[in-house]
């Protein structure tokens, strides 16, 4: 499961209840270093797969997720992340976004950035070099 970060000052009403609220997740005592004001919850139908690229960052390969709150599938975590944008911000001009800045995933009782755990594969690979 990914944890996509949103606003949640205009969120429309209908979906305000499908959020996964900040506060909710310290009352569940995880760890919320980060300043999205909430989340929508995605579900990877396929394996989530980071393509390393030498001396660039890496990049996502397209995997199949789901985004119950709104009843869609996605072909990518990108394209998933530009649905959300456009059900609970739909006052944003734009509704692309970096999924290593804004998506999350919940390792243990911590939430990590996908950034970070892309920092973290790439400095395993670099061991190998």
């Amino acid at each position: 499961m990914v944890l996509v970060g949103v606003s949640d000052e205009r969120t429309p009403e209908a979906l305000k209840s499908s959020l996964i609220t900040r506060d909710g997740l310290r009352t569940q005592g995880v760890q919320v270093l980060t300043n999205e004001g909430s989340f929508v919850s995605v579900k990877l139908i396929d394996a989530l797969q980071l393509q390393l690229r030498g001396t660039k960052l890496g990049n996502l390969r397209p995997a199949k997720c789901r985004i119950d709150s709104i009843d869609k599938e996605a072909v990518s975590l990108n394209h998933a992340y530009r649905l959300i944008s456009e059900s609970f911000e739909p006052w944003r001009i734009a509704h692309s976004g970096n999924v290593f800045q804004k998506c999350f995933h919940l390792r243990g009782q911590n939430l990590l950035s996908l950034g970070r755990l892309r920092d973290e594969k790439e400095a395993e690979a670099e061991k190998y070099l």
